[in-house]
């Protein structure tokens, strides 16, 4: 069995933060896409998602650069800051899965 490196994604957000269409917070839809992304090689306990309010955690600013809400980080990597299309997230989110598969 090949060890891996913990996945763990940063979700800065801010509660009021919904998406337009889905009506649903922001944060639910992207932590769904992201869901859908992981290969289904990793378990559970290989990736973690975190949100973090900003309202709540100013001095998280401060250590990351939060250039827009929502701001996405995947293992203290930059993803993407602001609204971003589910087909640009998707994208990413393939390519960052195909650069740790490359990694192991």
């Amino acid at each position: 069995m090949v060890s891996r490196k913990k996945i763990e994604f940063l979700l800065f957000t801010d509660k009021k933060v919904f998406h337009k269409s889905k009506k649903i917070p922001f944060h639910e839809w992207i932590k769904s896409i992201i869901l859908s992304m992981i290969p289904k090689k990793y378990s559970e306990g290989d990736y973690e998602i975190k949100t973090i309010y900003i309202e709540e955690n100013p001095e998280m600013n401060e250590k990351y650069d939060i250039p827009n809400i929502p701001t996405l980080y995947m293992n203290d990597e930059f993803i993407f800051g602001g609204d971003v299309p589910e087909w640009l997230l998707r994208r990413i989110l393939k390519g960052r899965f195909e650069e740790l598969e490359k990694i192991i």
